[in-house]
């Protein structure tokens, strides 16, 4: 997996310990590596997590992958 990793352009991460096991643990370089810490507001989801969703379109398209570097089985 982290072969693969080095081969990207950039990877964006999503807290600073992630940011640092990338740099110490893995030897990253930090041009490649984009820091975007995790903005949701969990008490906002808890409230709406029971509303109804409406009006949905999938006029466009768009890729995420989330996914995490540890050994689940």
């Amino acid at each position: 997996m982290i072969y693969l990793l080095k081969k990207l352009d950039k990877i964006v991460l999503t807290s600073s310990d992630e940011y640092n096991t990338f740099i110490k643990k893995y030897n990253f370089k930090k041009e490649k590596l984009f820091l975007i810490n995790n903005s949701i507001d969990l008490e906002k989801l808890d409230f709406y997590k029971d509303e109804p969703i409406e009006d949905v379109t999938f006029d466009n398209f768009t890729f995420i992958n989330i996914a995490r570097l540890t050994y689940q089985k």
